[in-house]
């Protein structure tokens, strides 16, 4: 036991810089911002003006930010083919607010998480383009975890039971996808059926919680499990999947589809061989992302599929 807590400040660091995290998808939308800066594009007819959600800036250090962006910049211009492109953001703190700037030809980009995307108006005018994931896929899987030595194998068997959720990797999805299941077993949502949520600092505590038995279940992405077990493998003797999510894209930028192919050829080429060399390792990393990748509207369907039940299921809450 004593092995096991020293540890811990070692794989929260290894998770930090290796893991799946939905939240490192708040810095996909700023990398964005970042890539495409007035400040470092010349004067092109092309204009990219992307809409972006206030809320996805709560947990980002604009300072940071702002000390990276030269470099940041500098590295997306030597990897870009062809013209540059003018860009223009606007901050929004509704999707009414976005819905009504795409009408009057204001927005033609968004930057959002993909359960506010799929809640557009107009979302028709629109096709995912780019999502930021780890080193093998820009999709994340959540997993529901348990103990095997409490002898639970089935998700009723939690009811008024103890889950630790992690802060770190926190997003929507995350009670998108375990109030969906929940509601599919029992028709009831997370804060009803659980006893008590525990909210984290690191994907790795919610785990040891549940290894030492301080709680019932723990819910993190699995590429973190994953990354636990090869740390410690005694945490495979100890603990195991009980549910597991599909695929899913937690948050996109999407373009409309009426801008300039090449020019949008052109930044998609950029963005996706950020990883290729040491300082665009940096760059990802200081955003938590290991590579971007290109996707679209069949990248989302998991997702969309998802969010669609849970808006079915809790249509009147």
């Amino acid at each position: 036991m004593l092995q096991l807590k020293r540890k811990y400040s070692e794989q929260d660091s290894a998770l930090m810089l290796r893991s799946n995290c939905s939240h490192r998808i708040h810095s996909l939308i700023l990398i964005f911002f970042l890539l495409l800066s007035p400040s470092i594009l010349s004067g092109q007819n092309d204009t990219l003006k992307m809409a972006l959600l206030s809320g996805l800036f709560s947990d980002v250090n604009m300072n940071d930010a702002e000390v990276s962006m030269k470099v940041l910049t500098d590295s997306f211009i030597r990897k870009m083919k062809g013209p540059l492109i003018n860009f223009k953001h606007i901050i929004f703190n509704n999707l009414h607010e976005v819905d009504e700037a795409i009408a009057r030809n204001e927005i033609n980009s968004l930057g959002m998480f993909t359960n506010n995307y799929f809640n557009l108006g107009q979302i028709n005018d629109f096709e995912p383009f780019l999502a930021g994931g780890s080193n093998e896929s820009p999709f994340v899987h959540y997993v529901l975890l348990i103990n095997k030595q409490t002898g639970i194998n089935d998700l009723k068997q939690l009811k008024q039971k103890t889950i630790s959720i992690s802060k770190q990797g926190y997003s929507d999805w995350i009670k998108i996808w375990l109030d969906t299941e929940l509601y599919k077993s029992e028709k009831i949502n997370s804060d009803d059926f659980f006893n008590k949520i525990i909210m984290q600092d690191t994907e790795s505590k919610a785990v040891y919680e549940l290894f030492f038995k301080k709680t019932d279940c723990a819910l993190i992405s699995e590429n973190s499990f994953k990354i636990l077990k090869e740390l410690n493998p005694q945490i495979s003797n100890n603990i195991t999947v009980l549910l597991r999510s599909d695929e899913l894209v937690t948050k996109i930028f999407a373009v409309s589809k009426y801008n300039n192919e090449s020019v949008m050829k052109n930044v998609m080429e950029a963005a996706v061989r950020l990883h290729e060399d040491e300082e665009g390792k940096q760059i990802l990393n200081l955003f938590k992302i290991g590579r971007m990748y290109s996707v679209n509207n069949e990248s989302l369907k998991a997702s969309e599929l998802l969010y669609r039940k849970y808006k079915k299921f809790f249509r009147k809450q």
